[in-house]
């Protein structure tokens, strides 16, 4: 049998270091006049000024596979206090706080425990 490596109540008790807040937006894609569509990124409900805390991944990023099979490189990790398994990689994530700034989820994985969430990101700005 397998044993965790963390006990869930010290990441309990880690989730309340988090200097930045974090809001997961959607892309809802408007059409303008000419029939285009446009972006349209909307707050999504329950989603909004989550505590997280934010950080480069390091130089020049960090590889993953997605379960599409492609390849992604991800220059920064968010984690989030909580689990918000609705997160899904067409969504951004946008910190305020330390490193602010809009960022585009390229994964996103809940932990075993549901007390966090780790966003994999790119920078959009």
């Amino acid at each position: 049998m397998a044993r965790d490596l963390f006990d869930p109540r010290l990441m309990t008790e880690l989730a309340n270091f988090t200097p930045s807040t974090c809001t997961i937006q959607q892309n809802l894609g408007t059409e303008n006049d000419h029939g285009e569509i446009v972006d349209d990124w909307q707050d999504v409900a329950g989603h909004v000024d989550l505590p997280c805390t934010h950080a480069p991944s390091g130089s020049p990023g960090n590889e993953y596979k997605r379960r599409q099979g492609d390849y992604v490189i991800a220059d920064h990790t968010t984690l989030i206090s909580g689990a918000y398994p609705l997160i899904k990689e067409t969504m951004r994530v946008v910190v305020a706080g330390g490193r602010a700034g809009t960022y585009e989820i390229l994964l996103v994985h809940v932990d075993s425990h549901s007390t966090m969430t780790r966003l994999e990101s790119r920078r959009t700005e």
